[in-house]
């Protein structure tokens, strides 16, 4: 009987594990699809915001002249930001 909570005990530690892993698993699979979106190959990618279901990341691509981009997730859409939708008359600071 020992022997078996032993092994329940080690199958639910194992499964929090892989469900504790599953959504970076899936942050890194949209924002891997939102760079092949913006047409950048990451040089550097560094993790700006992250607030529950929402991060930003600033990525630095590849080239003769080294582009950067911003990646917006949000649950289960990552995009990358698009400048020229900006305009700054309209912005709060």
């Amino acid at each position: 009987m020992n022997r078996r909570a032993a092994m329940r005990r080690r199958l639910l530690l194992a499964l929090a594990a892989l469900l504790a892993t599953a959504p970076a698993q899936a942050d890194h699979h949209l924002l891997k699809r939102a760079l092949q979106q913006a047409g950048c190959i990451p040089r550097a990618t560094t993790q700006v915001l992250r607030d529950g279901a929402r991060a930003i990341y600033d990525v630095t691509c590849l080239g003769p002249d080294p582009d950067r981009v911003t990646i917006v997730c949000t649950g289960r859409v990552c995009l990358p930001d698009n400048p020229d939708h900006h305009d700054l008359l309209d912005e709060i600071p």
